[in-house]
Order: C-alpha cells, then sequence, then structure tokens
C-alpha cells in the first residue's frame, strides 16, 4: 500500500480493519496489504477513500473471506445478547451513527464486539490515526447515545 493508502485506510476503514480483526479471530488471518491488494477492484471508491465499506460491503467481504454465509441488521440489544450468548454468531459488527467522543457529531463508525455480559459490551473499535481502543466495559446507555445497531454474521 501507498502512504495515502495507508492513511485513508485509517481514517475510513474501520469496518475494514474489523473485517481483518475478525478473520484474524477466526484463524484465517489476512493483512492489511493483502486485503486492499484483493478488494480494492470490488470498491471505486477506495481509490480515494481505501477501505470504506457499508454494511452491504461488510457482508460481500466477510462471505469472499468465507467467514459467513449469511447476515442479520439488528437493533435489540437484548436479541443481540441472546444471540452472542447462544454462540451462534460468526461475529458481530456494532455500527454507530454518532462520533464516540461528540454524540452530536454524525459519523459512522463500525467496532467489532468480542464478548458481552450483564448488559456490558466489550468492544474491539478501531480509531482514525491506526490505534485501536479496546474497550471492555460499554454500556447499553453507551450505544443508545450512538445510535447503535448490530450486523451479525451467521
Amino acid at each position: 500500500m501507498t502512504p495515502a493508502q495507508t492513511e485513508q485506510f485509517d481514517q475510513n476503514g474501520c469496518a475494514s480493519r474489523c473485517i481483518i480483526k475478525l478473520a484474524e479471530l477466526h484463524k484465517k488471518p489476512i493483512s492489511q496489504d493483502e486485503f486492499v491488494l484483493r478488494f480494492e477492484n470490488r470498491f471505486p471508491l477506495w481509490k480515494t477513500h481505501c477501505g470504506l465499506l457499508g454494511a452491504s460491503g461488510i457482508i460481500d467481504v466477510c462471505r469472499s473471506l468465507q467467514l459467513c454465509r449469511e447476515a442479520e441488521a439488528f437493533r435489540s440489544y437484548k436479541r443481540v445478547g441472546q444471540i452472542y450468548d447462544e454462540t451462534r454468531s460468526a461475529g458481530i459488527f456494532l455500527l454507530t451513527e454518532r462520533c464516540w467522543l461528540d454524540t452530536t457529531k454524525d459519523f459512522f463508525h463500525c467496532s467489532l464486539i468480542l464478548d458481552h455480559a450483564n448488559g456490558v459490551w466489550h468492544v474491539w473499535s478501531p480509531a482514525e490515526n491506526g490505534e485501536v481502543v479496546d474497550a471492555p466495559s460499554v454500556t447499553t446507555q453507551f450505544l443508545e447515545d450512538r445510535l447503535a445497531h448490530f450486523l451479525v454474521l451467521f
């Protein structure tokens, strides 16, 4: 990847970075360079926003990487918690429509659910600077403030 692509991927590729993390958790690792090389032709917008994916792109890429067969969107925290507890999912993406740091700003963001217990979510969340925020105690109220919904892979 070029330095410009790397910067764009860090800024725009939260969903792509979550997919790379999910592939690692499934013991099917793929590097960032391999990921971009494999999928950049499918997403023309990647010429200026490398790594940017919406919900349908997440599903498409996850199927291509054989991480899932299908996906469903949910808004109910209780239902997603039940699915997690029953270990029926291949992965759960947390999609929020407001900024994590400032809930007055609309800002699409994708994170990956790592764990759930007693209404508390453990979230792996890529930051725009290329770092990762490991948030072990995200509450339902925190998610509600950010207009959260879930994309559950099966």
